[in-house]
């Protein structure tokens, strides 16, 4: 018998309580959701498998991804599901009460194996924050990171674009991140996608970063 409803106003729960971000895959037989819970200090991100009939097969709060209290919310992550069905997130991750923070890689299988340790990958670019981070999935099943990156030292703040690559076990496929960037203008990425034969295509937009800050409607696409 499944869980889901036919009546629109009555919803399934998968849980209840203060969340932030929930978000959710389709795999063929199942689904992933992700969310992250808030607690007195911080968010903190867990990941829920739920079957076709909407009954959840990990335990009710869910599978906790990384138990560091966070002071500040996750503003922006990603979830994608690789070609053997196993979840890959990215999301910012902050040593508590510090201004240090990078982005953290999972791949979680189905099982709820961290495939790639009980830490992830530690996208970390030298001299600059990231956040924002976008995935996408390549036909070798290898995993590319996008995230929007700003000097730290920069009183102006100019945002470039970090890129990164692993392969399907989590090997750093690139020995040096690759930076899209700029120390005139602010580039923001918007998407990405795999070519054909194994590059890269992203989108992303510029726009000046001197008060009142003219934008600009071109939209810049840069393969790899």
């Amino acid at each position: 018998m499944a869980q889901w409803s036919n009546d629109p106003s009555v919803n399934t729960l998968i849980y209840q309580g203060g969340i932030h971000g929930p978000k959710i895959v389709t795999v063929d037989n199942f689904y992933y959701i992700s969310y992250f819970r808030v607690t007195p200090n911080g968010h903190i991100p867990f990941l829920q498998k739920v079957n076709l009939n909407g009954f959840a097969e990990w335990p009710y709060d869910g599978l906790l991804i990384n138990d560091r209290n966070q002071p500040s919310i996750y503003r922006q992550y990603d979830i994608k599901v690789d070609n053997d069905n196993n979840a890959v997130l990215a999301f910012r991750n902050e040593e508590a009460y510090t201004d240090n923070f990078y982005l953290s890689v999972y791949e979680i299988s189905s099982e709820g194996e961290f495939l790639w340790g009980e830490d992830g990958k530690r996208f970390d670019l030298s001299g600059y924050k990231e956040v924002a981070p976008l995935l996408t999935i390549n036909r070798d099943n290898s995993v590319t990171v996008m995230a929007q990156a700003y000097k730290k030292d920069s009183l102006q703040g100019y945002f470039n674009i970090g890129v990164n690559k692993y392969s399907s076990s989590g090997e750093n496929l690139w020995e040096e991140y690759s930076i899209v960037g700029s120390d005139s203008l602010n580039i923001v990425p918007i998407g990405m996608v795999s070519s054909q034969d194994g590059g890269l295509i992203i989108l992303f937009r510029i726009y000046d970063v001197i008060y009142p800050y003219s934008y600009s409607d071109i939209y810049v696409i840069t393969r790899f």
